[in-house]
């Protein structure tokens, strides 16, 4: 099932997405197994936009779906890749 794709995604995007997304998940089919987001129109998020994404993997996850995110441009990706990276210099042990 494709959910609503935005163009922006930063912290003052995201309460109004995520509304969206809780408003079409709740309408989709009990037995829908893959929900798909195109972030073609993307051209970079912030980390409140990368916060949403995760949290809506985890809610479907628990629904025992799946996100697939499509579309991602090369900056995006690499401001994910930027972000994992940076964070994982910070634990311990």
């Amino acid at each position: 099932m494709q959910l609503a794709s935005p163009d922006v995604l930063g912290i003052q995007d995201v309460a109004d997405l995520r509304g969206r997304w809780l408003a079409e998940l709740a309408s989709a089919p009990a037995d829908t197994r893959e929900f798909k987001v195109d972030l073609s129109a993307l051209p970079d998020l912030d980390a409140a936009g990368l916060q949403l994404l995760v949290s809506l993997a985890c809610t479907l996850e628990r629904r025992g779906a799946k996100l697939r995110l499509g579309g991602a441009r090369d900056t995006l990706r690499g401001s994910v890749a930027e972000w994992r990276s940076g964070l994982a210099t910070h634990f311990e042990g």
